[in-house]
């Protein structure tokens, strides 16, 4: 069998363009190649869009699957995600995103799945580890930590205000750079990018903040997952009732904030700070529930069964 050419476009490095053509091969078994010219599929997001993967089909006739995936909030009118909910569902044969649309062409794919990193398949990103059973806490961990560039939406900096007046927070990123809210209490940590060096760095909290940058339902990125699995208790913006992929998360572990609760949920966080019990008993929650592994395979699965079709029927793979 041939290879799958495959080409991204209109993509950023921080997607993790890697995940896919790892699924094709690990998930699927079938061999891929990543080509400049002449792919049978483009994978095609919408960064610096505006009509360039209509464009680049028209004038190359090889390209036989075109497969849109958004990582972001496009329901947000301030965020790089406005102007594209329609998802390209009439020009796409497959559309993928965070959002519960019930289309023929379209999956909810949101993209925290593309960073996790599950045995025995290991499609995602190596430092993201998952451990359903065996999450990594440790005594003798500093107060709270979080890493962000932006607070664009008014997301982050209410609870970052609140919290500092009890202790001064591990800050890391250009979220209060140039002397922005000097109000806030914190400490500046220089953390280059990538996941590996946000785990090592968020793993030695106690706490992390991790916030989306805007709140839309079922809008879930990378943040919380990389939280739990360094070991932190997540202190997440949501109401109560609001579930945060509750087929896979528990929610009872995720400290949850909005504009209304502040106080109360500052006393918790500093309850779980000082009183060593309730720290402990807090980390008796396990945050996964027990049909984790399971419901994150439905995701997997759903995608290989659309693909498979796709392929068979655009005679990709014979």
């Amino acid at each position: 069998m041939n290879k799958v050419k495959i080409k991204y476009i209109c993509w950023y490095s921080g997607m993790n363009e890697e995940f896919f053509r790892k699924f094709i091969e690990t998930y699927m078994g079938i061999q891929t190649e990543i080509v400049k010219d002449n792919p049978d599929i483009i994978f095609f997001s919408l960064y610096k869009n505006n009509g360039t993967a209509e464009i680049y089909c028209r004038n190359t006739p090889s390209v036989k699957l075109k497969i849109f995936y958004t990582p972001e909030d496009t329901l947000n009118p301030n965020g790089r995600g406005a102007g594209y909910d329609h998802h390209y569902l009439k020009f796409a044969d497959l559309a993928m995103g965070f959002k519960h649309i019930d289309h023929e062409k379209y999956i909810r794919f949101p993209l925290w799945l593309t960073y996790i990193n599950m045995t025995p398949h290991n499609i995602g990103i190596n430092s993201l580890d998952i451990d359903f059973n065996n999450i990594p806490y440790k005594n003798n961990k500093s107060f709270c930590a979080i890493v962000s560039n932006h607070d664009s939406n008014n997301t982050r900096t209410n609870i970052c205000h609140h919290i500092s007046k009890y202790k001064t927070l591990e800050v890391s990123g250009d979220i209060f750079k140039y002397g922005k809210y000097p109000e806030i209490k914190m400490h500046r940590n220089s953390v280059s990018g990538g996941q590996h060096n946000k785990y090592n760095f968020i793993k030695n909290y106690k706490f992390n903040i991790c916030s989306e940058s805007s709140i839309t339902n079922g809008y879930i990125s990378e943040k919380i997952f990389e939280c739990i699995i360094a070991g932190c208790i997540p202190i997440y913006m949501a109401n109560n009732d609001t579930p945060i992929e509750d087929t896979i998360i528990n929610n009872d572990f995720i400290i949850k904030y909005n504009n209304d609760n502040i106080t109360s949920v500052v006393d918790k966080i500093i309850e779980i700070d000082t009183n060593d019990e309730k720290y402990k008993e807090h980390l008796k929650i396990n945050p996964f529930k027990p049909n984790a592994r399971d419901e994150i395979n439905k995701f997997y699965k759903q995608l290989e069964t659309r693909l498979s079709h796709l392929f068979k029927s655009n005679n990709i793979i014979v």
